[in-house]
């Protein structure tokens, strides 16, 4: 009889073994199972890429709409910009020419009021008081006119270095 109490010690101890493992292992899982997120359905998951999936596409077509229209709008800028360089080259050439013409007028002018006041070339006419007045009215007229187109001018040079 010695033997059975010792062999129903062992079961005992058995018992008490697997119930302690059992506890702990429910114990695991229950911490497991209450800090774990909520599981979603496989199907719920492929609906929720596919809306993600939609998104993306449709944020990937205005991306590139905004590309090309920015584009689109840089080259019309740079084609603007040509053509106010051409303007404004096509504006200095006029501007050339005007001074041109006004040193011209400079140096014509007082060989005009030259030969009206050489008393030579006159040959007996009486220097008119009048034109005499309307030529040198003229002269400054010219003279203003030309620090004018020379201003112009300056800015004209100036201004091509904020294009680039």
């Amino acid at each position: 009889m010695a033997a059975a109490p010792k062999s129903s010690q062992t079961a005992k101890n058995i018992v008490l073994a697997l119930l302690a493992l059992w506890s702990v292992v429910s114990l695991i899982i229950i911490v497991v199972w209450a800090t774990s997120p909520d599981l979603k359905s496989s199907a719920r998951c492929r609906v929720e890429l596919n809306e993600i999936t939609e998104k993306l596409e449709g944020a990937k077509v205005v991306y590139g709409k905004n590309k090309v229209a920015l584009e689109e709008q840089l080259e019309e800028a740079r084609e603007q910009r040509d053509v106010l360089r051409a303007d404004l080259l096509v504006m200095g050439g006029r501007l050339n020419s005007a001074l041109r013409v006004h040193q011209f007028s400079f140096e014509l002018i007082p060989r005009c009021l030259w030969f009206l006041a050489e008393p030579s070339s006159l040959r007996g006419t009486p220097l008119s008081r009048d034109v005499l007045f309307v030529l040198l009215k003229e002269s400054e007229s010219l003279q203003e006119s030309d620090r004018r187109t020379h201003d112009l001018m300056d800015c004209l040079l100036i201004r091509p270095s904020a294009f680039n």
